[in-house]
């Protein structure tokens, strides 16, 4: 947590800091659980190999440097500080076990549960290895529609994890559970016949 407090934007994203926060997130601890792919707006905000532009109604902004998504400030140094912020509340609810604490947190998606994964206590865990939604409430409820909260999602579906067993090896079979009915007929039908999406934003 300490890191966290201390962090700056540069410390929190950057092109070429591989010890960045979001590189560790992203790829370092990827052999754990990944959230690879998809755009890097998944970070609420980042910096720009080179400038581009974007739309005046778009829902991001650019200063030419950094680009970020909107809602989360004004400037890049705004965003980054509701990122930052967030992130601390985030993993401190996380390490005291409080799952509704974690999920009332206004960040984006794959940011907020993969830190919560990593900052909770591993052998009693709230949050389970998956963040896809469409994956994560398919496994809890058979549905990957299901109009339930991803925080409903977690609980769920960690109840149903042995005792024993740990929760990387039940992430990974559940996983696996999810790949097979991707390929089923139900699963085809499901996504209407597309490649589900990860919801990063």
């Amino acid at each position: 947590l300490d890191r966290l407090r201390s962090m700056q934007l540069e410390d929190y994203v950057s092109v070429g800091n591989d010890d960045s926060y979001c590189y560790w997130l992203e790829f370092k601890t990827a052999e754990l659980v990944g959230i690879g792919g998809g755009s890097a707006y998944k970070f609420g905000v980042f910096k720009r190999n080179k400038p581009k532009s974007v739309p005046q109604d778009s829902i991001y902004a650019t200063d030419n440097i950094y680009a970020w998504v909107k809602r989360y400030g004004t400037t890049a140094e705004e965003a980054f500080g509701t990122m930052k912020s967030g992130l601390i509340e985030v993993a401190g609810a996380a390490v005291r076990g409080n799952l509704a604490a974690v999920a009332s947190v206004n960040l984006p998606p794959m940011l907020l549960w993969k830190t919560a994964f990593l900052y909770q206590d591993h052998e009693r865990p709230i949050v389970a290895p998956i963040f896809l939604e469409a994956a994560l409430k398919f496994l809890a409820f058979g549905d990957p529609a299901a109009r339930r909260s991803v925080a409903e999602a977690h609980e769920t579906l960690l109840s149903r994890k042995p005792e024993k067993q740990d929760i990387f090896a039940f992430g990974s079979a559940e996983w696996d559970r999810w790949k097979s009915f991707q390929g089923s007929l139900s699963g085809l039908i499901a996504s209407d016949g597309l490649p589900w999406k990860d919801e990063l934003i």
